[in-house]
């Protein structure tokens, strides 16, 4: 209930702010709170889904924008090479908060300089999306874990950035939701992480 309660003063301080850094701040506290009431919900029941017609470049450019802002402290470039052509069937808000957390959780292990890559390509009836990252890479230790609630592996060169470990737990339920599955690959040390879910393009 005090999770929940965070939720209306978060976006009040984000629509009514004028600071970049104050509304960037408050996105990613509210994408904390709903993670965390998400995953609490929905860890033993399917996560509820609202289909709607998307253009997938638009939605990433959406979430790209929102995250811009802590990308450009760490002189981060992101790119989407998604296909303007490409529509598919989903939750908007759900499938922008996977991208929400991908892409926070790939600035957080990326050092200075580098740049994160999003892609897709379509393979049957299904869509395959990947964001890539230049970072430290995923230890060992942590890769059969990776998607289990409150597992951080520790992000060198990166003092901006704090998560509740509960992003990636979200990402699996959600891509779930939709009738498919994600995975990575990662190489330790420093030859970065690839995050891909693949779903279906129309349920």
């Amino acid at each position: 209930m005090i999770v929940h309660d965070l939720k209306n003063p978060l976006n009040i301080v984000i629509n009514m702010s004028d600071n970049e850094f104050i509304i960037d701040s408050g996105y990613k506290m509210l994408n904390m709170v709903n993670n965390i009431l998400d995953v609490e919900k929905y860890d033993e029941i399917k996560m509820p889904i609202n289909l709607e017609n998307i253009n997938l470049r638009d939605l990433v450019e959406k979430s790209i924008t929102k995250n811009n802002f802590l990308a450009k402290l760490q002189d981060i470039k992101i790119e989407n090479n998604i296909e303007k052509a490409i529509k598919i069937n989903v939750d908007k808000e759900i499938l922008e908060r996977i991208f929400d957390n991908l892409l926070t959780n790939a600035i957080k292990f990326s050092p200075k300089d580098e740049k994160i890559s999003i892609d897709a390509k379509i393979e049957n009836n299904f869509i395959s999306v990947s964001v890539s990252d230049c970072g430290i890479g995923i230890p060992d230790e942590f890769k059969d874990s990776i998607f289990d609630k409150f597992v951080q592996a520790q992000a060198k060169n990166s003092g901006v950035i704090r998560s509740t470990g509960l992003g990636l737990t979200f990402c699996k339920l959600a891509v779930e939701s939709h009738g498919g599955k994600i995975s990575f690959i990662s190489d330790y040390e420093n030859k970065g992480t690839t995050f891909t879910f693949t779903i279906p393009i129309s349920l």
